[in-house]
């Protein structure tokens, strides 16, 4: 069962790395098949051993397959990775070439076991496994380690006070020595009281775990959402910005972060702040503007070739699907990644952002109207304005 639970897990970090080289159309069929194949093992497993336990018979079908399917899952694993490696190029090609070449030399022996179960090659092979992908994340932070820490202590205290909670019932029930139906509907009924309260003490242990363990984080987390809550009644676009920068540079201590401006046709540098530099002016056709214009979603600028090229990642100000800006975010000073958390809050500072500069705008808008239709500004004013305003849209 957890061969083919880590088949499928190993399968989804593939797809990430992949994200850019494939099609998400592609990259979807790959996943069906892997997951097919996946339950198609697992099926094996628990009715293999329920009929060994029980009545000795299994379904031979499931027996049959259950190699087969577990190297077509890996064969296209295996793809996916292979595609992802060749295709790749710069500093993503360097992060994927340790998990690669691990997986191929990893991986190896388990094939050559699916083939001749009597060689035991993978007893050795998997080692490479091991030391090749924590080489991979420890140095080229393929997974955040601190991401990944939280949601295993979290999940292991949850489960620990399910199963105390469990034992504790069932030992209530023996004591009081209920009939065996009776004490059959005892358990079953907390053990669906308990499957349900999983998910809310999953919630509350996890915020207890970010407030003890990951402080630091928590308190980001709360400064960034006060900004985004406060953020619509700011009317000044430059104090809106300097704000924003604030909050990033600090809460999430960023060696630099800097919004972009699309101005006539290319991107300009709106605000900036830490010690980071940023190129003055972005084309339009930069590979990360391109990206970011084609989907809206945020951008690692370590895995491609463009001009802001280097630790950290750009987010969309858009509006209507229509790019308007660029927050770009370098990384920390000691090169920690942003988990998917913190990712999550800096694309809603950016679309937060977005909104409120389109508000301002149409504001100005508003006030330049009506100091025409009152005849409080010249031609020769009203005309400036009129050509920034179409420069900026255009």
């Amino acid at each position: 069962m957890f061969a083919g639970v880590s088949a499928y897990a190993l399968y989804l970090t593939f797809e990430d790395l992949a994200r850019g080289t494939m099609s998400d159309r592609m990259l979807s069929a790959c996943r069906a098949v892997v997951a097919a194949c996946s339950l198609v093992f697992i099926a094996n497993a628990v009715e293999f051993s329920i009929a060994r336990a029980g009545s000795g018979c299994f379904v031979p079908a499931l027996f049959v397959l259950r190699y087969p399917a577990l190297m077509l899952a890996l064969a296209v694993m295996l793809g996916v990775l292979a595609t992802t490696f060749f295709r790749a190029t710069g500093l993503q090609r360097q992060r994927v070439r340790w998990i690669f070449w691990s997986t191929i030399v990893g991986f190896s022996g388990v094939i050559l076991w699916l083939i001749v179960p009597a060689l035991r090659a993978a007893v050795l092979t998997s080692v490479v496994i091991t030391i090749g992908y924590a080489y991979a994340i420890l140095r080229h932070r393929v997974i955040d380690v601190g991401f990944v820490i939280n949601r295993a202590i979290v999940f292991t205290i949850v489960t620990g006070a399910v199963f105390a909670a469990f034992a504790v019932v069932s030992s209530i029930v023996e004591r009081f020595t209920l009939p065996q139906g009776e004490s059959v509907v005892v358990q079953a009924a907390v053990a669906l009281a308990l499957a349900f309260s999983f998910d809310f003490g999953y919630k509350r242990v996890e915020e207890l775990i970010d407030r003890i363990f990951f402080r630091e984080r928590h308190l980001a987390e709360i400064a960034v959402r006060e900004f985004t809550d406060e953020a619509s009644s700011i009317v000044s676009a430059a104090l809106l910005l300097e704000r924003a920068l604030a909050v990033v540079c600090k809460s999430l201590r960023a060696t630099g972060a800097c919004f972009y401006e699309e101005r006539s046709g290319s991107f300009r540098i709106a605000a900036a702040s830490g010690r980071a530099s940023f190129p003055e002016i972005l084309n339009a056709d930069d590979t990360a503007i391109a990206q970011l214009r084609e989907d809206l979603r945020d951008a690692d600028l370590a895995e491609m070739q463009s001009a802001l090229t280097g630790d950290g990642y750009a987010f969309a100000l858009a509006a209507q699907r229509r790019l308007l800006g660029v927050l770009v975010v370098r990384a920390r000073d000691d090169a920690e990644a942003f988990d998917p958390e913190e990712r999550s809050l800096l694309r809603a500072l950016a679309r937060e952002v977005a909104t409120s500069l389109q508000a301002i705008a149409a504001a100005d808008n508003v006030v330049f109207i009506e100091k025409i239709a009152n005849g409080n500004i010249n031609a020769q004013a009203a005309q400036a304005k009129a050509k920034a305003l179409i420069a900026r849209d255009s």
